[in-house]
């Protein structure tokens, strides 16, 4: 199921720029406290490739309780049912960070997917965040 996702990211163009988890972090909080505040009229904004939720490798998606994305820097992949999708390693990213975030409220989920900016699959480091009804995951590779 990754292969459709990552379909989807691979015709991003977006400029290099590395991001760190610390980055990824405050770009997540930012996007959830504009969530809490304006709820889903904030979609657009997050959405908006200009509006600053986008930087570089460092993008933000937001995805409702039932997995479908309802904001993301990738205009294409809003409407996406992420439940099911696993990366290389089995991992339901999507179910996983639904259930971290309503379990812990926030917290760091690993996995893998494509990078926008190098098109191949690498593994990821998200923060993830609960914004009301919503998941707010800001995601950067993990460079070694």
């Amino acid at each position: 199921m990754i292969a459709g996702f990552a379909l989807l990211l691979a015709g991003a163009s977006v400029p290099a720029l590395s991001a760190t988890p610390e980055e990824a972090k405050a770009l997540c909080q930012k996007a959830a406290a504009l969530v809490e505040s304006e709820g889903e009229a904030a979609f657009p904004k997050i959405s908006d490739q200009s509006g600053g939720f986008l930087q570089g490798e460092l993008g933000v998606t937001v995805i409702d309780k039932k997995g479908v994305v309802r904001a993301s820097y990738l205009p294409k992949l809003i409407g996406v049912d992420t439940w099911e999708i696993v990366d290389p390693d089995g991992v339901k990213f999507g179910q996983d960070g639904i259930k971290l975030a309503e379990t812990a409220g926030s917290g760091w989920l690993h996995f893998k997917n494509v990078n926008p900016v190098s098109r191949k699959i690498e593994p990821k480091v998200a923060w993830i965040q609960k914004a009301g009804d919503f998941v707010v995951f800001a995601a950067t590779p993990v460079h070694q």
